[in-house]
């Protein structure tokens, strides 16, 4: 799928959504720090970006208001979590931001 996205044009970036566990300020899982090597080494090999925000709901509310369950995001988790995802996104898509300001950035890489 990313050399297909990438053959088309298309810029192509992963945003991780870490475990409640991470994503609280306690350590990773075991099996999701396997996983998140694993994605690195795929991306590096690409040069695509992958962020993984630990920490990113520390501070900012109780577990069970944040998460469902260990992998699932309750509603303010969602909120934060588009926040976040918002401004990641805009500060890593150069041409996301150039068509924003009404540029002529690429044309979109699907077609339907």
């Amino acid at each position: 799928l990313i050399d297909d996205l990438k053959a088309k044009n298309a810029e192509v970036l992963f945003e991780l959504l870490p475990s409640r566990d991470a994503a609280m300020g306690q350590p990773m899982l075991v099996q999701e720090e396997s996983w998140l090597g694993q994605v690195q080494v795929l991306a590096d090999s690409r040069k695509i970006p992958v962020h993984f925000p630990a920490k990113l709901f520390a501070g900012k509310g109780k577990e069970d208001e944040i998460y469902h369950d260990r992998y699932h995001l309750n509603v303010k988790g969602h909120v934060l979590y588009s926040d976040y995802l918002k401004e990641s996104v805009l500060a890593t898509t150069t041409r996301l931001r150039e068509w924003l300001k009404g540029g002529k950035a690429a044309s979109p890489a699907v077609t339907p």
